[in-house]
């Protein structure tokens, strides 16, 4: 079975735990970058409220070919208790019948998954498995 792994990440840790898996499984990595590159205030003052009302950010196109992988991981941070924009972004880009796996990456707080569960289900997908890391613990590895 051939994975991919689309993260986004805006201060390293999640890029550095995905290039570790990537490692490890033989996966594919694809970094998404956001079309606006934010930095750490516009990724807590409009970043957080746009996460909180789960809306997806403009992102470059990671030029994913997703009839080759059987199975999807989407990696991210976690802000306001909810995934990233980018992370919404990537979610909207699945095509039905794939069978994906959630990985979330939180600072500090708590991280509910039901609202990202849903949006990989509305898209037609089968969520395998919804993973919630603390930042050490992803930066263990």
């Amino acid at each position: 079975m051939s994975t991919a792994i689309l993260y986004y990440s805006l201060g390293g840790t999640t890029k550095k735990y995905c290039e570790k898996l990537a490692a490890e499984t033989g996966a594919n990595a694809f970094e998404v970058k956001e079309r606006t590159r934010r930095n750490m205030l516009t990724a807590f003052i409009p970043g957080c409220m746009q996460a909180a009302g789960g809306k997806a950010s403009r992102i470059v196109d990671p030029g994913v070919d997703f009839g080759k992988y059987d199975e999807i991981v989407i990696a991210g941070p976690i802000w306001a208790g909810n995934p990233a924009p980018a992370v919404n972004a990537i979610i909207a880009l699945l095509p039905p019948g794939k069978t994906v796996t959630l990985v979330t990456i939180c600072g500090s707080g708590s991280y509910d998954p039901k609202r990202a569960a849903e949006a990989v289900r509305v898209r037609g997908c089968t969520l395998k498995e919804s993973r919630s890391l603390t930042a050490k613990d992803a930066a263990a590895g």
